[in-house]
């Protein structure tokens, strides 16, 4: 997924990985802090620089932060995945991947968290077919909030008969709030967000609906 994720990106920007060394499933948002965590610089295609992270998830994302900081770079994005299978219900407390998203946006910038609905996902194309317009909603996307999507594993050009699922969590001190959000077949990610007696207003194409915060 991470391979796949990379090659998507490296058309449409300049893309820094730093990825956890080993498999980390279910590790949340923990974070190493007995020992400092070590870092292997790698050379990957489609990367402008890539480090194998000793840690956690969020570890990586604190560590590649760090990194780009000293150089004088700052990010526009942290895109995490793609995960095999959904984060979805109570799974997006125990995910590492969302709770990588969840720490870039902790850190002020806009975040999204990928999963595809398969443990043996090979294709990855339809969900990475849409990062331009997922990162264009996240910019749109309140401060604070990231996006967590899920979609099937299909090819681009598949015809969707589930809809795909965006949830938006609300990262502050007050706790989450989880928004659903439902893609309909063929309609273009676009929103529009608004606050108005803390409720969400999204809007896609020719739909409206209010979700309570």
């Amino acid at each position: 997924g991470l391979l796949k994720l990379v090659e998507a990106l490296e058309p449409i920007a300049d893309v820094y990985v730093a990825a956890p060394m080993v498999q980390h499933s279910a590790k949340s948002q923990s974070i190493t802090f007995r020992h400092e965590v070590d870092t292997d610089e790698r050379l990957l295609p489609g990367a402008k620089a890539a480090w194998a992270v000793h840690g956690t998830p969020t570890d990586c994302v604190k560590i590649g932060i760090s990194k780009m900081k000293e150089a004088g770079i700052e990010f526009d994005h942290v895109l995490s995945g793609v995960n095999l299978g959904y984060n979805t219900g109570l799974a997006v407390y125990y995910s590492g991947t969302v709770a990588a998203a969840r720490e870039g946006e902790l850190n002020g910038i806009r975040s999204i968290a990928l999963s595809v609905g398969s443990h043996e996902a090979s294709k990855f194309e339809f969900i990475l077919s849409k990062l331009p317009d997922l990162m264009d909603l996240a910019d749109k996307a309140p401060k604070g909030f990231f996006l967590n999507v899920n979609a099937p594993d299909i090819s681009a050009s598949d015809k969707i008969e589930k809809q795909l699922i965006n949830l938006i969590f609300l990262a502050n001190g007050n706790g989450e709030a989880v928004i659903h959000q439902h893609c309909r077949r063929h309609s273009k990610l676009s929103c529009r967000f608004g606050r108005k007696h803390n409720r969400i207003v999204i809007a896609r194409k020719h739909f409206i609906e209010n979700f309570q915060s």
